[in-house]
């Protein structure tokens, strides 16, 4: 049953008690722990490896956190070290921690990346049975999203699992009925409980989405259509966004707003990894709609904080903060 009150606070949450009604973003999603290799190679014989924090939506707070945006996260980790070290990363920067609980029967869900030849990575993940499969409706109040402007989830959430499946249509359903904005990237990924049947079950809830931000095959698949990024953005408004980007990776982005349109091309970085690249640019395009920019000045702040992610391994350690994406952002324009 969805809920109305705001009975749950996490006791432990440095902000609790304080006013929250000044959240820019609210994101429904899963924390990862992540295993950076310290070399490339197979994991056999990779004798270190760097602890860091991952996650769609995480990376979205922590990218937007890193340009003075405020968020909080909707989710479950398990009471375990692991579980401790993402509340305690995502409260260090500002992130409301209040809705996050602990599970005591269910691990923190957790990857390794490999590094194999010529930079390219391989996720392995360790994930099944996670503490965040096991999000419900139970989780969703209403009282506290609409504390925020915006909400934001993936379709990774959405896939983890049929409880999982349920809060995030709960969750983008009150969340559009009460006037956020709604964002919603698919970011489909295989091996999941829903991945056999992603295009069923995310294609319904995009009539509750108002900005889509997703790649060019994600966009074929839930409209059933292929063609340029023009005719895949109209064709994914005929679902319910009313505004569309298409990610491309190495060839851009193109963005659709209902009266503009703009292609935006890749931007030159020194490249590491791709992994968080696209979450990433989500947290800057979405942190300079939110300041009220043009969709062409959106579009150019994404794909600058997308490709500074690209010059490191991790998903968002390389991420630009407020005073160097200025100056980013200024040179982009220059040229």
């Amino acid at each position: 049953m969805l809920r109305h009150t705001t009975d749950y606070c996490d006791p432990m949450a440095t902000n609790a008690g304080k006013p929250l009604d000044a959240l820019d973003l609210i994101a429904l999603g899963e924390p990862l722990v992540v295993m950076l290799p310290d070399r490339s190679g197979p994991l056999r014989a990779v004798p270190r490896f760097e602890r860091g924090i991952a996650g769609a939506e995480c990376n979205v707070l922590l990218g937007m956190a890193r340009l003075g945006g405020r968020g909080g996260l909707i989710t479950r980790v398990g009471s375990d070290e692991f579980g401790h070290f993402v509340v305690e990363t995502l409260r260090a920067v500002g992130i409301d921690t209040s809705r996050v609980e602990m599970d005591r029967r269910r691990p923190t869900g957790l990857y390794f990346r490999e590094i194999a030849a010529l930079n390219h990575s391989r996720p392995i993940y360790y994930r099944a049975g996670s503490a965040a499969a096991a999000l419900s409706v139970d989780q969703i109040e209403v009282a506290y999203l609409v504390r925020a402007r915006a909400f934001l989830t993936t379709g990774i959430t959405a896939l983890l699992s049929a409880s999982a499946h349920d809060a995030v249509c709960a969750a983008l359903m009150a969340a559009h009925e009460h006037g956020l904005t709604t964002y919603f990237d698919p970011n489909l990924r295989n091996g999941l409980w829903g991945s056999a049947r992603a295009r069923q079950l995310i294609r319904p809830l995009l009539r509750y989405v108002d900005v889509f931000l997703g790649g060019e095959d994600e966009a074929a698949l839930l409209t059933g259509r292929n063609g340029s990024p023009e005719k895949l953005a109209t064709a994914v408004t005929r679902l319910g966004p009313r505004e569309v980007v298409i990610k491309r990776g190495s060839a851009g982005a193109h963005g659709f707003d209902g009266d503009t349109s703009h292609s935006q091309a890749a931007l030159p970085t020194v490249f590491k990894d791709a992994v968080g690249a696209g979450d990433g640019f989500n947290a800057g395009y979405i942190t300079f709609r939110q300041r009220g920019a043009a969709l062409e000045e959106a579009l150019r702040a994404g794909a600058i904080c997308g490709a500074s992610v690209c010059s490191s391994i991790g998903d968002f350690e390389s991420f630009p903060r407020t005073d160097d994406l200025s100056v980013l952002m200024s040179d982009a324009s220059a040229h």
